[in-house]
């Protein structure tokens, strides 16, 4: 909460930033009001609320009049956004060379639990250290299904190519580029790992993003 706050007074005093910076700050805001509202607004109606209420109530469980089924559940979600929301508020308000650093730190955390998860697949199963055993493949380093191993490698190809993006303009006109090969070679091991996880959703995502990245970043002139 004092992050945030912080955060939030920097960027009222702070210049308008870019049009992109714009839009990620208000793709963050919504998923933030998205359980906001389920706790505010009142209950839909409709055949299918009435019939999901009925069963709550054969079940003993208390009416709700909100949008959410399960208030606690939902208010428990809203604060765990506020972490995430307040690291990516501050990370927004980091100079070009810290927000690099910062990306390159996101993208080593990805990479070291994959290769916690290569660790893992070795151990027996019921190891201590195959934390998740009973969940998915045993793939998921220190996340606790395949879903979200799969998502961590999408996100982690992503910063990648971004990195590899950055470093290509930075170093534009001036031959060889090792630092982007590298930074290309790290989403390429991403991405290559997604079904590792046994996630078909997060394949079927990673192929989407990887199509999105490499456009959105420039890595890909289709012009």
């Amino acid at each position: 909460l004092p992050v945030l706050a912080i955060a939030a007074w920097q960027w009222l005093h702070a210049p308008s930033p870019p049009p992109v910076v714009r839009a990620a700050l208000a793709a963050a805001a919504l998923v933030v009001l998205v359980p906001v509202l389920q706790l505010l607004l009142p209950v839909a109606g409709g055949a299918a609320r009435e019939a999901i209420s009925a069963d709550l109530a054969a079940a003993g469980m208390p009416a709700v009049a909100t949008g959410s089924l399960t208030p606690q559940a939902t208010e428990h979600a809203v604060w765990s956004l506020l972490p995430p929301l307040a690291l990516f508020l501050g990370c927004a308000l980091l100079d070009h060379r810290q927000r690099r650093r910062a990306v390159q730190v996101a993208l080593g955390l990805v990479l070291a639990n994959l290769l916690f998860g290569f660790f893992q697949a070795g151990l027996a199963h019921g190891h201590p250290l195959r934390l998740f055993d009973n969940t998915g493949t045993g793939f998921g380093g220190a996340l606790i299904n395949r879903n979200h191993q799969a998502s961590a490698l999408v996100m982690g190809m992503l910063l990648a190519l971004g990195l590899a993006a950055d470093a290509r303009r930075r170093r534009e006109g001036e031959g060889r580029n090792r630092r982007q090969y590298a930074w290309l070679v790290a989403a390429a091991v991403c991405f290559v790992c997604i079904p590792l996880a046994g996630s078909t959703a997060g394949m079927v995502i990673g192929v989407l993003f990887l199509a999105a990245g490499v456009l959105g970043t420039g890595l890909v002139d289709v012009s």
